[in-house]
């Protein structure tokens, strides 16, 4: 009886590991909507809390306070004023200087069409240009002048 429980205990053991070790985290899709001249911005559909600076146009560009991809997307943001703002997720690194269209995307230099900008204190950067660099799907509302991206977190 002893050797039976053993042995079912045993399986048991084996088949709980194979099931844990097979479970994958997968990647999560996460969808924001955000309204120019507005401070408030949806994830998933929910209200969060305001940005410091209103979403506004640039040269026909939407520009943000980085804070919104480390709070939406949980992208890495690093540097500052007066230098510049890094974002990274697991597989890309941005490094964006200050008033500069030279930026580099993992090591290499690449042109956007405007640079990081300071806004009432506070940096601006392009929102097309990070979320497109990072593989999202951004697109433009131009009646209701709203822009909604769509971006699958990597899987750590």
């Amino acid at each position: 009886m002893k050797r039976l429980l053993k042995l079912i205990a045993s399986l048991i053991s084996c088949v709980l590991f194979v099931s844990v070790a097979s479970v994958k985290a997968e990647p999560k899709t996460v969808t924001v909507e955000l309204t120019i001249d507005n401070v408030v911005y949806l994830i998933d559909g929910q209200p969060q809390a305001a940005m410091d600076t209103s979403f506004f146009v640039v040269d026909g560009r939407t520009m943000s306070s980085p804070r919104l991809f480390n709070e939406a997307f949980k992208i890495q943001m690093e540097g500052g004023w007066p230098k510049e703002v890094i974002l990274k997720n697991k597989n890309t690194v941005i490094v964006m200087p200050y008033n500069n269209k030279t930026v580099k995307v993992n090591g290499k230099q690449v042109q956007t069409e405007v640079p990081v900008l300071v806004r009432m204190g506070r940096s601006v950067v392009p929102i097309r240009f990070i979320m497109e660099t990072l593989g999202a799907t951004v697109t433009w509302d131009p009646v209701l002048h709203k822009v909604t991206i769509v971006y699958e977190i990597p899987s750590s």
